[in-house]
């Protein structure tokens, strides 16, 4: 009976063997299958490489377009300075339609008959003269396409007189150059040339006389965008510098 006892236990002993052999064995494959399984957890080597940082390519574009930006407006910054320089304003007087007639702006205070007696001592264009109507000397007188009629003015504003000419003169001056015929000057001041005798100031010949009495001294300097002119005026011992805002030529 003890050998068969010991016999039954013996082959107790070996099931719970093969037992634990089988349970280790089924816990290996679940272990495998719970590694392939959609909850598998990313290996740390996975995570640092996801967490390496990427490399950003320096901002060469947003430079390009700032640097291009600040080109821009530097050149529209020198452009408007250029634009904003001071300069006298040129007006050229045309009284004429092409057909001969003129303007409809041009308003005639009266007309006359007379003679062109040689070119304008006021202006050097080529169709303007030194005319006479009666005991009137007319200097810049322009003249029309068929130069049978000028128009006479020593203000481009009027008043304006219409001469009929007894006969065609030749071209008016074209060696000289063209000058202005009427100025204004930044305080509204307007001179006229002076086309006959004169006097002289300083050694320079007085050569305009201006609506508030003063004279200018010597010529209109264009030699600069801003003309300038010398002016004599009674409140002063020394000539005055004047600036021209606008000209008639």
């Amino acid at each position: 009976m003890v050998r068969r006892h010991a016999k039954v236990a013996g082959r107790g002993r070996a099931v719970k063997v093969r037992w634990v052999v089988v349970l280790v064995l089924m816990c290996g494959a679940c272990s495998s299958t719970r590694t392939a399984g959609p909850d598998t957890i990313a290996s740390p080597t996975s995570s640092t490489a996801a967490a390496t940082p990427t490399t950003i390519a320096p901002p060469q574009a947003s430079t390009t377009v700032a640097s291009a930006t600040t080109a821009a407006v530097s050149t529209s910054v020198a452009t408007t300075a250029a634009s904003a320089s001071p300069r006298t304003g040129v007006t050229v007087f045309q009284p004429w339609l092409p057909i001969g007639e003129v303007k409809s702006t041009i308003t005639v205070s009266q007309t006359l008959t007379g003679t062109c007696i040689g070119p304008s001592d006021a202006s050097g264009r080529p169709d303007a003269f030194r005319c006479s109507a009666g005991d009137l000397i007319l200097d810049p007188c322009f003249g029309s396409e068929a130069l049978a009629r000028v128009l006479c003015a020593n203000d481009p504003r009027g008043p304006f007189a219409l001469v009929d000419l007894d006969e065609v003169p030749s071209s008016g001056d074209t060696q000289s150059t063209v000058r202005p015929w009427f100025i204004e000057l930044q305080d509204g001041t307007t001179c006229s040339p002076i086309t006959g005798a004169t006097s002289e100031v300083a050694g320079q010949r007085v050569s305009w006389t201006c609506s508030d009495s003063s004279l200018v001294v010597g010529e209109v300097d264009m030699t600069t965008p801003l003309w300038t002119v010398q002016l004599d005026r009674a409140d002063s011992s020394t000539l005055v510098p004047g600036v021209v805002a606008n000209a008639w030529i």
